[in-house]
């Protein structure tokens, strides 16, 4: 059952398309490894589609979502309860990672791979190619790519191993 009216819900996802988009740019232009785009869509959008409800709604869908009486349905009201709600979650999550985040931090190895690794992306060091063909050519960039196709060429010849003066693949 929604709270909003049929056309609130259409703007709602109107201004929910675009500013995916715009978010993703952004967070990618800050540095920050989001591959899924979760920030985008959880986050960014999340907080939208948590305060565009209260400018969207009417007492009567308030009354059938809650039932009659529960909730008096006032615009400037609902917008400070819908921002409560935004600060409460966020507040929550950001509690929540830094403590696991700093917990995971203190256990051996950390929660980082190795700086090259970051860079080359952990697709070409465990399977010897990218995901994302873009990837690819954007990679083809980083001074260290023979580097790392040298060491994706010898961590391959490990599964080869020397017998009667011949290479064969050990299987």
């Amino acid at each position: 059952m929604t709270s909003q009216t049929g056309w609130g819900i259409v703007i709602t996802g109107l201004i929910a398309g675009p500013l995916t988009k715009f978010s993703s740019v952004q967070i990618a232009r800050l540095g920050i490894d989001d591959p899924v785009d979760a920030i985008s869509v959880h986050g960014t959008c999340g907080i939208l589609g948590l305060i565009l409800p209260a400018f969207f709604s009417t007492q009567k869908l308030i009354d059938r979502a809650y039932g009659e009486d529960y909730v008096t349905y006032k615009v400037g009201r609902q917008i400070g309860v819908q921002l409560i709600g935004v600060v409460s979650i966020v507040g929550f999550a950001v509690v929540v990672l830094t403590t696991v985040l700093t917990i995971l931090k203190l256990l051996p190895g950390g929660i980082r791979i190795d700086a090259k690794n970051e860079r080359i992306g952990n697709d070409f060091e465990y399977f010897g190619g990218y995901a994302y063909p873009d990837w690819h050519e954007e990679n083809e960039n980083y001074k260290n790519k023979k580097e790392a196709k040298q060491e994706l060429w010898d961590r391959q010849s490990k599964r080869f191993v020397k017998s009667e003066g011949s290479i064969k693949r050990s299987l």
